[in-house]
């Protein structure tokens, strides 16, 4: 019964690109986005309890050791990818070990902390990360579509789910 259902929920998630117009399209991907930092915020808060405000932080060190790799280095966005979720990972490991013994409210106040001069480095290094303008990065696909990314963010719950 329960592959019945994934099989059924893998239908309807196929439809959207031939059922949306672009904007509602971008909707959906950008949802898609959330249902991957939800499922990653569920892995600390859902399994242990721990309330950590970081994971938008660490999507953001991903998402720019990723840009910044195809920007400056020339890496191919699939391997700035892996190469920016690792980035990310390391960074995490090592604010976690930071604060492995703190617990409840300690463990907030610090990741949150972390978030917040996370963004203002951010936006105030303007030579690296163009600051408020954001990082104009080469895409993923060589043509640009919004339905090839719609399947590629889809691809990714699916495959963490599974």
């Amino acid at each position: 019964m329960r592959s019945l259902g994934f099989a059924l929920i893998l239908v309807l998630a196929l439809l959207p690109p031939f059922l949306l117009n672009q904007y509602w399209l971008h909707v959906a991907i950008i949802g898609l986005f959330y249902v991957m930092l939800a499922s990653s915020w569920n892995l600390i808060a859902g399994y242990t309890g721990q309330v950590s405000f970081a994971h938008a932080a660490f999507a953001g060190v991903g998402a720019y050791a990723s840009g910044m790799l195809a920007l400056y280095a020339g890496v191919h966005p699939a391997v700035g990818i892996i190469l920016g979720s690792l980035t990310a990972g390391l960074l995490g490991a090592a604010l976690g070990g930071l604060c492995i013994r703190m617990g409840g409210i300690y463990l907030s106040l610090t990741t949150l902390g972390f978030s917040e001069i996370l963004r203002i480095v951010i936006t105030n290094e303007e030579q690296w990360t163009r600051g408020t303008m954001g990082l104009q990065v080469p895409g993923f696909f060589t043509h640009y579509s919004k339905t090839s990314y719609y399947f590629l963010f889809l691809a990714v719950p699916l495959l963490s789910c599974s």
